[in-house]
Parts: C-alpha cells; sequence; structure tokens
C-alpha cells in the first residue's frame, strides 16, 4: 500500500498483520504507525522509506513446558518477582504458540523455555534466564553473575541439564485426556 503524507510517499508493507491505519507525526518528523494494538513501527520522514509491520507487544511472552511441575513452579516464581505485569507466560501445548510462533518447533520448546522479547527477539534456555535477569529488577542480583564474560557455555550446559531430566525431578501434570502420552 501506498500512502502519502505531506510530500512524502512512504510504502507501507505490512507482514502478517492486519493494519489498523493510524498515524501521528511527532515534533521531530517522525512517523510513527500503529497498524493495531500490539504492531507499530517507526520511521524518519523519508520518501524511500519501507514500514514492515514487526511486532512489539507491551508484554514480554514466556513460552514454557505447562505439563512439567517443575517449569510450572518456576513461572510461577517468575510472575511473582515480576510485580507489575510485564510478563505473559504461555504454555508450549497452547494452540496459539504453534500459530503465534511458527519459527520455533515443537522439539524446540521442548528443549528449553523461550523468551521472546518486546521487539520479537527470542531467547532460549540460559539465555533467556539472562535476558530475563536484566528486565525484572528483582533478579538484578543475579545479573553480574550471568554476565561474566566467557561464561555462558557453562550457563547453557547447566540449563539443558536440569531441563533434560525437569521430569524426574519434579513430575509431570498432564490433563484428564492423556496428552502427555501423545507428546512422549
Amino acid at each position: 500500500m501506498l500512502l502519502r503524507v505531506a510530500r512524502c510517499t512512504i510504502n507501507v508493507v505490512p507482514s502478517q498483520a492486519i493494519c489498523e491505519r493510524s498515524y501521528c507525526i511527532d515534533c521531530a518528523g517522525v512517523i510513527r504507525w500503529s497498524l493495531s494494538p500490539k504492531l507499530s513501527v517507526v520511521t524518519q520522514n523519508n520518501p524511500s522509506a519501507v514500514l514492515t509491520a514487526k511486532a512489539t507487544t507491551t508484554q514480554i511472552v514466556v513460552l514454557y513446558d505447562g505439563q512439567c511441575n517443575f517449569c510450572t513452579s518456576q513461572v510461577k516464581n517468575l510472575a511473582r518477582l515480576d510485580g507489575r505485569d510485564r510478563m505473559r507466560f504461555v504454555s508450549l501445548h497452547d494452540p496459539v504458540v504453534a500459530r503465534d510462533y511458527p519459527d520455533l518447533s515443537f522439539d524446540q520448546l521442548m528443549e528449553q523455555m523461550w523468551v521472546i522479547a518486546y521487539d520479537g527477539r527470542r531467547f532460549g534456555g540460559a539465555d533467556a534466564i539472562r535476558y530475563l535477569s536484566r528486565q525484572l529488577p528483582m533478579l538484578w542480583p543475579i545479573a553480574p553473575v550471568m554476565h561474566i564474560p566467557g561464561t555462558m557455555p557453562l550457563w547453557r550446559y547447566l540449563y539443558r541439564q536440569i531441563a533434560k531430566r525437569r521430569y524426574k525431578i519434579a513430575g509431570r501434570n498432564c490433563d484428564e485426556g492423556g496428552t502427555c502420552s501423545l507428546h512422549q
């Protein structure tokens, strides 16, 4: 779609978004497009600007194994530490995950927790914990340890070892339909 705004033609290319065309121009000449409540794009007032709708949300999305008792207890801890409703928790078994995050396979989701940042970046496992240590003030005390140069291979290894044994640590919580047996 081509849009003409004050001597400026802007090519808006929505990617997988239903556009609600609303915009405003601030004092610096920056055009702020609101494509939907959870999508927004900002560009300089430039005739050749191409806007692609990139998902930005008001919450960090945490994808976790909702059938894992250990994972569920850790999600409850994160929710308690959050305190300001910055995060949304979604079980990887929820059908909405496959629809909203098609780039993450079921196997990837089963391997580790995934965090989708405000700007759409994805962090998995220890990298997700590291990211959250910067976002949640209650986790700031562990941030310096998580950011010691050269230690990420160790944190990733430790995370993988716990993730592999998560069902042995705290068990599984299956619904009455027996969906656990479908995912083994």
